[in-house]
């Protein structure tokens, strides 16, 4: 029910959704700022990160890495499949998923074998 007693489907501020089966609008659950129901965020408070499952965390999980989009949106990004964990981009590799592999000098996971000239020093060619 709107202020001027009609019905409407449009909840009156961003950071709540419209319940279809109860006819109300329900505010956005923990840290999200804008969702589009109970489980759904489209947009976080501050220093909280959207994940891929379309919740608000902070910091991102290990297996991603943090970058706001242009449109000043706080994303959680995966990172590469063979990364367990990486930084300011998907193929930036600080550790990788296979105990086989090790972070070469760019970021990318690669067989344990290092490039000539480089050694393995600790899963990192140095």
């Amino acid at each position: 029910m709107s202020a001027t007693n009609n019905c409407t489907n449009n909840c009156s501020t961003t950071s709540e959704w419209y319940n279809n089966s109860s006819d109300i609008c329900v505010q956005c659950q923990g840290n999200c700022k804008q969702c589009i129901n109970s489980s759904y965020c489209i947009s976080c408070i501050s220093n909280y990160y959207l994940t891929i499952n379309n919740t608000c965390t902070t910091p991102c999980p290990s297996d991603s890495y943090s970058l706001v989009s242009s449109n000043n949106v706080s994303l959680c990004h995966p990172c590469d499949a063979t990364c367990l964990q990486c930084s300011t981009k998907a193929t930036n590799c600080l550790a990788c998923k296979n105990p086989s592999l090790v972070v070469y000098l760019d970021g990318t996971c690669i067989q344990t074998s290092c490039p000539a000239g480089q050694y393995n020093n600790s899963g990192k060619c140095s």
